[in-house]
């Protein structure tokens, strides 16, 4: 007779794909690898299909009046290896370790600093991979380091230990917080791509111009808590692998 979990690892990928769980994490997990296969495949085209939608959106607005103006792109012009290993290594584990392997299902309040970094960094234009990859990979591991090293610390810190357990108290009174707060700190790191001339005008378009990122960190989301963090990776490094197809598509055209 079949248990109840067995029951849902035998019912439809889409069962596993309910956005509700952005809003009430249940961490129901199913584990069948054919399902993670098809969820992942699912969630890789509708990852891609949104960003580029978006994506496009956000460029329209950016074409109306001087709003464009504000947010100028950043120049990037990496090597062909340097550009393979930021999009299929660094960005899957590094972006995806600071944003969505803190969305446990009990959230500790110092794991959530990594994510809160990578949004300041974004925003501040501090050196990110694209531009500077080993500066990007050292800060991105230094406020990693320090997110794990305040939370073990908690443990022996009374006041260190006071502050994380109230706030995971309360995180677990409000499970979509943690999850939110980390897709809006992976879609507002990605301002890096832009130097932007900070006014009133700029801060109304932001969440228009980060509309792609968040899409695609709830997507990740989903897939995070519905199948595992490394799920969640191989799902960053697919869609990622698809633009670096695409990019090799369109430089080998160029060349004819």
């Amino acid at each position: 007779m079949p248990t109840t979990a067995n029951r849902q690892c035998d019912s439809s990928a889409w069962r596993h794909l309910n956005p509700v769980v952005l809003v009430r994490p249940d961490w129901k997990r199913c584990h069948s690898p054919r399902h993670i296969a098809q969820c992942l495949l699912i969630f890789a085209a509708l990852d891609f299909g949104g960003v580029v939608a978006l994506g496009i959106f956000a460029e329209v607005v950016l074409a109306i009046g001087d709003v464009g103006s504000r947010f100028a792109a950043t120049t990037i012009d990496p090597s062909w290896l340097v550009w393979t290993l930021l999009l299929l290594v660094y960005a899957p584990l590094g972006e995806e370790a600071m944003c969505r392997w803190p969305i446990a299902q009990r959230p500790r309040a110092f794991l959530l600093l990594p994510g809160v970094y990578i949004a300041v960094a974004g925003i501040t234009g501090f050196p990110d991979a694209a531009q500077y990859l080993g500066a990007g990979i050292l800060l991105d591991a230094v406020a990693i380091a320090v997110g794990l090293g305040l939370h073990l610390l908690s443990g022996r810190v009374r006041v260190l230990a006071a502050i994380d357990q109230r706030v995971d108290r309360w995180l677990l009174r409000w499970p979509a917080v943690p999850v939110w707060l980390m897709i809006s700190c992976f879609a507002l790191a990605h301002l890096a791509r832009y130097e932007i001339d900070w006014s009133v005008t700029a801060i109304l378009v932001i969440p228009v111009v980060v509309l792609p990122w968040l899409w695609f960190g709830a997507l990740a989301s989903i897939v995070r808590i519905r199948f595992g963090w490394w799920s969640a990776v191989m799902l960053h490094a697919a869609v990622n692998l698809v633009v670096l197809l695409i990019d090799v598509v369109f430089g080998l055209l160029a060349l004819l």
